[in-house]
């Protein structure tokens, strides 16, 4: 479903980016263009832009299983992250927020040092790999109390 979804929020980026192009928008002017459709197309990126970006950071480890088998995406993606970030002043400070998360997981920027996803949540098979790296150290603990002690009297 993700890889569907994916597919479909690439095309509409690709065929935004061309109208963009196109169009000679600059996101650093700091001006929208006057021609209707190329308003279009800017709104429709930085919206599939974040959405993208918001589903990254909820499925991450599904989203880069799915980046190592789509190749082809990461074009696109890196040239719609930057182009998200370079006109944020169209966005709201929660989706910059996001998108500049989005980034450093992507690594499209370079991640901040303490950076963590916050919406990240272990998978079972994690969590359980957790659990079995806790027993096995909590066992070892415990095989080390066993070992045979020297009393008062024997001295």
């Amino acid at each position: 479903m993700i890889i569907v979804l994916g597919e479909k929020m690439i095309n509409v980026i690709e065929t935004s980016k061309s109208l963009i192009e196109s169009g000679g928008f600059n996101p650093d002017n700091r001006s929208l263009p006057q021609n209707v459709t190329v308003q279009s197309a800017i709104s429709t990126t930085l919206e599939n832009t974040a959405f993208f970006g918001d589903i990254l950071l909820h499925f991450p480890h599904i989203i880069h299983r799915v980046l190592k088998t789509q190749q082809k995406w990461n074009p696109i993606i890196n040239w719609s992250f930057n182009f998200t970030y370079r006109a944020k002043y169209l966005l709201d400070s929660e989706t910059v927020t996001k998108i500049h998360l989005a980034s450093q997981e992507l690594n499209i920027i370079k991640r901040e040092q303490g950076y963590f996803n916050p919406y990240w949540q272990p998978t079972q098979s994690q969590r359980r790999d957790n659990e079995k790296t806790t027993k096995k150290k909590s066992v070892k603990k415990e095989k080390q109390k066993k070992k045979p002690q020297m009393v008062k009297i024997e001295f």
